[in-house]
């Protein structure tokens, strides 16, 4: 898998329906499930790539538009085959933290919004797909404020056990930098924009 893309169109899960802005990065489905009681066709959007895949590995890469990508014959489908689609175009994540408690009071870490896009697609399958079929930038913006969280934690703790607090939340971003990039990058992501924001901006 080169570059990537998921479906844009939110659906409504378990949860509910989910927010306007809950944009759908990657769609996995079954080739046998998809509609077509010969042929089995998939519409991939103008913002997303799509492969077939095989026990792991690319059989086809699929571009925009709809294309045949498997038989039906006696019922019977390539149960193995599944079709990945994933977003091209950049998105955004607004990562939220809660409360920091220590000895003096609570403090709360600022949101951070970042814009990132999908440069190994087959990366972030494997790590965040889990068997799911869809994953969505807030699971996205979830797993990576929780990777780095702790480390945001003990950075703006230490800082206001030692009376610096004021002074450490200008570097706080600076601190985080690298590591949303890392945890990123291990999830096949690429960031062009970072920024913390105001939490009355973030409600």
């Amino acid at each position: 898998m080169s570059q990537a893309s998921g479906q844009g169109t939110p659906q409504p899960t378990g949860d509910g329906a989910r927010a306007e802005d809950d944009v759908l990065l990657v769609e996995c489905n079954r080739v046998s499930q998809l509609p077509g009681m010969w042929a089995k066709r998939v519409t991939v959007g103008a913002d997303q790539i799509g492969f077939v895949m095989s026990k792991g590995s690319v059989v086809r890469e699929l571009g925009s538009g709809t294309a045949k990508v498997g038989m039906s014959i006696l019922g019977l489908t390539g149960r193995n085959r599944e079709v990945l689609r994933f977003r091209v175009r950049p998105f955004r994540l607004l990562l939220k933290f809660g409360h920091v408690h220590t000895d003096i009071q609570g403090h709360v870490l600022p949101a951070i919004e970042l814009t990132a896009t999908i440069v190994t697609p087959s990366l972030l399958y494997s790590t965040e797909l889990n068997g799911q079929g869809r994953l969505y930038t807030s699971q996205l913006s979830a797993i990576i404020a929780g990777a780095v969280e702790g480390l945001a934690c003990e950075k703006l703790t230490g800082a206001a056990d030692s009376g610096r607090e004021n002074d450490d939340r200008g570097g706080l971003m600076e601190k985080l930098d690298m590591p949303i990039r890392k945890a990123m990058a291990e999830r096949g992501l690429e960031v062009s924009r970072i920024e913390a924001v105001s939490r009355e901006r973030d409600s």
